[in-house]
Order: C-alpha cells, then structure tokens, then sequence
C-alpha cells in the first residue's frame, strides 16, 4: 500500500536510504553518504510531496518528489 508520509515515518526512510546507498553505489565509501545525511533528511522533511510504501505494517520504500 503507498500512503502519505507522516512525520514519524521520517527516521524509517532515512533509514532505508542508509541502508540501500551503500548496496547500489559500492563503489562509494560509506562516509560519503554519511555527509550527505543531513541535507537528505533536510530536503526529506521539506519535501513538498512524500509517499511511504507499506508491507504487513512496516514502511519498505518511500519517494519525494522534492520541493
């Protein structure tokens, strides 16, 4: 089911996007992406538009579209 995201959905995404950025780029050092973390929970959080997909109750993907 793909649904809003709410405000306690937040820290699931970003978890998700900690996980999966080092699996699709492993190429990239993992302290790269943790550079980025705070401007992605930033644009996350002021996203004008933002979804969670949902799987037997847990949150499994999200998408924004920006601001």
């Amino acid at each position: 089911m793909i649904r809003e995201m709410t405000d306690t959905d937040i820290d699931k995404a970003i978890n998700i996007w900690k996980d999966a950025m080092p699996l699709a780029h492993k190429n990239i050092p993992q302290e790269y992406w943790d550079t980025l973390l705070p401007n992605i929970l930033d644009e996350l959080k002021n996203a004008d538009e933002k979804y969670v997909y949902v799987e037997d109750k847990m949150i499994v993907g999200f998408i924004d579209t920006g601001r």
